[in-house]
């Protein structure tokens, strides 16, 4: 009668999901080709945790001598959609999903601002500085007022991302609202305090997301960090002009500044001067807590 018995330090399972594997080598004794084939045959599918394997493959091989009709047996799972349904990682079937998606933060040229406010230089021998309203990197002019140039803003570079595993929904439509609800919030900064960081300092660049077996989905956020400037004591100061600004600046809001030439008669020549300085408030605020990550 054929009997089964495992092999020393078998089985072997790893649970991560879709890459969830189980491996197990078994020793058949006393039994035929057809009663091996039987045997084996009896369990097409293994369960890790709540993730089912069901793509086998089986190396069998004689264990000693043929004479002993005894065998070992290798098999080896791994994860494929075994039903028809949206939420599988590997679609293998008509109608299987393997849903993700991936959003990245929106272009950042601004030529104007949401609100302004302007400062002119200490010390000045033209005067103060033209109020050009919410436009954003000015020229001068004669009449005070040239064109607008706009500004591009840095958002790569300093930062973080967060990687985390989150329900986003039991049903497409839920999934979706929330996915179109974070697709809003890029470039959007914090309106509040986000992970020590104050109010301003945090931009929220992109997210993406790969849906797992349990119907959770892998998330991966990008944020951007600027941190804040104090000048409510100490004057910026930019070339030979000096502008008390007297608060603090906020990470995302935007300083540019206004030149105007100015004749240097001693060396018969032209030279820029800063007359104004301005600080432009670029980005709206967003509610980070739509993310649902800790802050």
């Amino acid at each position: 009668m054929a009997t089964i018995r495992p092999r020393q330090g078998f089985p072997r399972f790893n649970l991560d999901g879709v890459n969830s594997t189980w491996n197990d080598e078994i020793i058949i004794d006393d039994a035929s080709e057809d009663q091996v084939i039987f045997l084996l045959a009896a369990t097409p599918t293994r369960t890790v945790g709540d993730i089912v394997l069901a793509n086998r493959t089986i190396n069998v091989s004689p264990h000693g001598k043929t004479s002993k009709r005894s065998w070992i047996a290798k098999l080896n799972y791994k994860h494929v959609s075994a039903t028809k349904s949206a939420q599988q990682d590997q679609p293998a079937n008509t109608g299987d999903e393997n849903l993700s998606f991936s959003f990245g933060p929106l272009p950042v040229f601004f030529t104007e601002a949401i609100t302004q406010e302007k400062f002119d230089a200490v010390e000045t021998i033209v005067g103060p500085a033209p109020d050009v309203g919410t436009a954003i990197n000015v020229k001068y002019a004669a009449s005070g007022i040239g064109d607008v140039e706009g500004i591009q803003v840095p958002t790569s570079g300093d930062g973080f991302q967060i990687v985390t595993r989150q329900s986003l929904g039991t049903n497409a439509l839920q999934v979706n609202n929330q996915v179109r609800a974070l697709a809003r919030l890029r470039n959007k900064k914090n309106a509040t305090a986000f992970r020590g960081l104050n109010p301003g300092e945090c931009l929220f660049l992109g997210f993406s997301g790969q849906l797992r077996t349990d119907g959770d989905f892998d998330m991966t956020y990008d944020f951007g960090v600027s941190i804040e400037e104090d000048f409510t004591a100490s004057p910026f100061i930019a070339g030979d002009s000096t502008f008390v600004i007297g608060r603090v600046v906020k990470g995302f809001e935007v300083v540019w500044i206004m030149y105007q030439p100015v004749e240097d008669t001693e060396n018969m020549q032209m030279l820029p001067s800063a007359v104004g300085l301005y600080v432009a408030d670029v980005f709206e605020d967003g509610d980070f807590g739509q993310i649902g990550v800790i802050t």
